[in-house]
């Protein structure tokens, strides 16, 4: 289930949505929320693989998220809300926003994830042979012999948008740790 987090009694209903890696609402909209309180209906969720809405099983990718909101606006009777997301919440909200114009009344996203999709996006699916992670940190696994144009194309595609290193690069830049061992190295994608 995903962990739910109110404040605030009346006004229009505001979503907060946190950001991905260590985020939780709690931690992110702490002292947001209760000024927010004073003049809305102020609900925050952990995202699945947060906080408390974990453990999460399954894929966490666009579609994924639009059908969360969704299900949590139909939950809560709420027939429209302003959303405010911050890094990968400012990115679902967008996506949201996006796809349910009719659902959203405002939309605040500060420093949004990005919004390409991996699964679509045919230059970022060529020679891939499988993807994990989380936006922040995609471990893409190549098939053989085709490391050097999936980096390529991945560099190219996201250019400005993300770091996209080597496996090697990564690790020497110590992105994992100091050290790795042998048993750790494969894990680690061909492109991070």
């Amino acid at each position: 289930p995903v962990r739910l987090y109110r404040s605030g009694e009346n006004g229009p209903p505001v979503l907060l949505l946190h950001g991905g890696a260590l985020d939780t609402a709690e931690g992110v909209w702490r002292s947001v929320a209760p000024t927010l309180a004073r003049d809305y209906r102020v609900h925050a969720i952990d995202l699945p693989r947060h906080g408390a809405s974990r453990p999460w099983p399954g894929d966490l990718n666009s579609e994924f998220f639009q059908t969360l909101i969704s299900d949590l606006l139909e939950q809560l009777n709420f027939p429209r809300v302003a959303i405010i997301g911050l890094s990968l919440g400012g990115g679902i909200g967008i996506g949201y926003a996006l796809q349910h114009p009719d659902r959203v009344s405002a939309l605040v996203a500060i420093g949004p994830g990005d919004s390409v999709d991996i699964e679509t996006d045919a230059a970022l699916s060529e020679g891939v042979a499988a993807v994990g992670g989380e936006a922040r940190a995609r471990h893409v696994y190549v098939e053989t012999g085709a490391r050097e144009s999936v980096l390529a194309a991945w560099r190219e595609t996201l250019a400005d948008r993300a770091w996209v290193v080597s496996r090697d690069e990564a690790i020497a830049a110590g992105w994992f740790g100091d050290r790795i061992g042998a048993a750790v190295r494969p894990r680690i994608g061909d492109v991070v």
